[in-house]
């Protein structure tokens, strides 16, 4: 790989990582997508030795 593809690459990466970092409400095919909300797991164990069985 040349040195300035490289450096577009690292550069979108680093736009991209930013741009998903800014966004509170992203809409994905018409449907409102919160990175926030993702965050926290709906499903979260109680008893989490009892799934590890």
């Amino acid at each position: 790989m040349q040195k300035t593809q490289k450096k577009s690459l690292l550069l979108a990466l680093a736009l991209a990582v930013s741009a998903s970092s800014w966004a509170q409400n992203v809409t994905i095919n018409g449907t409102g997508v919160s990175p926030e909300a993702n965050k926290t797991p709906i499903h979260t164990a109680k008893n989490p030795q009892a799934i590890a069985q």
